[in-house]
């Protein structure tokens, strides 16, 4: 079932009309109204609905301004349908500073040496 409902949003996403001038709202509102859809498997129906994200933004953002392409950007959303973001091992209370010190770090120190 998750492969035929992968497959069919990445048909919807491949058909979906971007014209050079689009705002990235009117692609976000045609992504999400095309790859709305029901699906049966094994006598129940379950309703599939891509919900757009801050990567869909920042991509269709790429588009508004000319950083790709329409193409570009239908390849990376269907890249991106089975990217599952990880959240951190642990809680950073001061997640800013920690990213600060480890950009210093990192220009010191081998990026392994400091994972450890």
């Amino acid at each position: 079932m998750q492969t035929e409902a992968y497959s069919r949003v990445a048909n919807a996403i491949n058909g979906i009309k971007i014209s050079s001038n689009v705002s990235s709202n009117d692609v976000l509102k045609s992504l999400e109204n095309t790859t709305s859809f029901s699906l049966s498997y094994e006598g129940r129906n379950f309703d599939v609905q891509y919900v757009s994200g801050r990567k869909d933004l920042a991509l269709t953002r790429m588009l508004e301004d000319d950083y790709i392409s329409d193409i570009e950007l239908k390849k990376a959303l269907i890249d991106g349908l089975d990217y599952v973001f990880q959240s951190s091992a642990f809680a950073i209370n001061a997640p800013h500073f920690v990213h600060w010190v480890t950009e210093l770090l990192e220009k010191e120190y081998d990026k392994e040496l400091i994972q450890e």
